[in-house]
C-alpha cells in the first residue's frame, strides 16, 4: 500500500471527517427517521466536542510519551556511535524562503534538538526522511541544509528514501550497519518516540531515545481554558490517535 493511499485513509479515519459525515447523515434522516438521525447526529457531535477539549485528551499524550527526558550526563555516557534525526514534514514553496522547500515546524524542531545533541556528544548525524509526494527535493535533504546552513552543525549521512517511520528505521540500519554503527541516539518528537524506538530496534539498532517537544503542564491540567473545545486539541487527538493506530500496524505488518 503507498504513502498516498495510507494518508487517505487516515483522514477520512480521523476526526473530524467521520464525525461530519455522521452528523450530516443525522441531519438529513431527521425529517424522515427522526430517533434514527438524531442517534446518527450525537454519536458525530458527541466525541467531536470531548475529542476537542485539552483537559481530556492532554494525559493521553503524557502517556504516550513515556520516555523520561535524556539529560545531557546521559547522552555523553551513553556509548552511542550515532545521532539519527527523523523527519516530520516540508513546508513546501515558502514564500519567505524564496518559494523553494524548507523544513516544516515538526521537522525544525527536531533538527533543532538534534543539532543540540551532535555539540553536546560530538557524534555524527544522519537524516532521514523521503519525498513522500514525488518532491524534487527530499526531507533528508532540507534537514541537512537547516543543520548545516542555519545551524551550522555537520551532516555525515542523508538518507531520503523513507515514506515512513518504518522505512526510517530499516533504511537508516542499511546505512550505518556499514559502518559498523548499530548503536544510535534517536532524535524525534516525544510522543512519536513509542512507536519510533520499537521499529529502530526491530530494524537492528541498539537505541537511546532523545525525544523533544515534551508535554511539560502536568497531567493535561489547562485550568478553566481546558475544558473549551478548540482545534488545537482536536490536532491532539489525532495525533494520538495516529500514533496509536501506527504501533498496530506495525505490530501486524513487521
Amino acid at each position: 500500500m503507498d504513502t498516498l493511499t495510507v494518508k487517505t485513509i487516515a483522514a477520512l479515519i480521523y476526526p473530524p471527517v467521520w464525525n461530519y459525515a455522521l452528523i450530516a447523515l443525522g441531519l438529513l434522516l431527521l425529517w424522515r427517521r427522526q430517533k434514527f438521525g438524531m442517534t446518527c447526529a450525537l454519536l458525530g457531535f458527541v466525541p467531536l466536542v470531548v475529542l476537542s477539549i485539552f483537559n481530556i485528551v492532554s494525559p493521553f499524550a503524557s502517556d504516550l510519551s513515556k520516555h523520561t527526558v535524556t539529560t545531557d550526563a546521559a547522552l555523553k555516557a551513553s556509548g552511542a556511535q550515532a545521532i539519527v534525526i527523523m523527519g516530520g514534514g516540508r513546508y513546501p514553496a515558502a514564500p519567505e524562503y524564496g518559494g523553494r522547500d524548507t523544513v516544516n515546524q515538526e521537522t525544525w524542531v527536531r533538527v533543532r534538538y538534534g543539532a543540540r545533541v551532535h555539540k553536546i556528544t560530538d557524534l555524527p548525524i544522519l537524516v532521514t526522511g523521503g519525498r513522500v509526494f514525488g518532491e524534487a527535493l527530499s526531507e533528508a535533504q532540507l534537514m541537512r541544509e537547516a543543520l548545516e546552513q542555519e545551524l551550522h552543525v555537520p551532516v555525515r549521512w542523508v538518507e531520503g528514501e523513507a515514506q515512513n517511520s518504518a522505512d526510517n528505521a530499516f533504511k537508516s540500519f542499511a546505512m550505518l550497519q556499514a559502518q559498523g554503527i548499530t548503536r544510535i541516539v534517536l532524535v524525534t518528537h516525544a510522543y512519536h518516540l513509542a512507536r519510533s524506538v520499537v521499529m529502530f530496534e526491530r530494524a537492528g539498532f541498539s537505541v537511546v531515545p532523545a525525544g523533544t517537544i515534551h508535554p511539560t503542564l502536568g497531567d493535561g491540567d489547562y485550568g478553566a481554558l481546558g475544558w473549551i473545545p478548540s482545534t488545537d486539541a482536536l490536532s491532539l487527538a489525532r495525533r494520538i490517535m495516529h500514533e496509536h493506530l501506527g504501533m498496530l500496524w506495525y505490530a501486524l505488518r513487521y
